[in-house]
């Protein structure tokens, strides 16, 4: 039908995902690389934070 009307159907290679990833039941999805977080320099500079601070107050886990 595509070729009758003039048209073609593509696909794009970069959407397919080898293998879905769970966490507890929940999908987690690969983060968009072409996104620009230059924006967000501003919000952390002067804050004295770094990851290791980040994950044991933000991902507490229960044992």
């Amino acid at each position: 039908m595509g070729k009758y009307l003039g048209f073609s159907v593509s696909e794009n290679a970069t959407s397919k995902r080898k293998e879905d990833f769970h966490i507890n039941g929940v999908t987690v999805i690969p983060g968009d690389e072409s996104i620009d977080i230059s924006e967000l320099h501003e919000v952390f500079t002067g804050k004295d934070l770094n990851a290791v601070q980040l994950r044991s107050s933000g991902w507490q886990r229960i044992r």
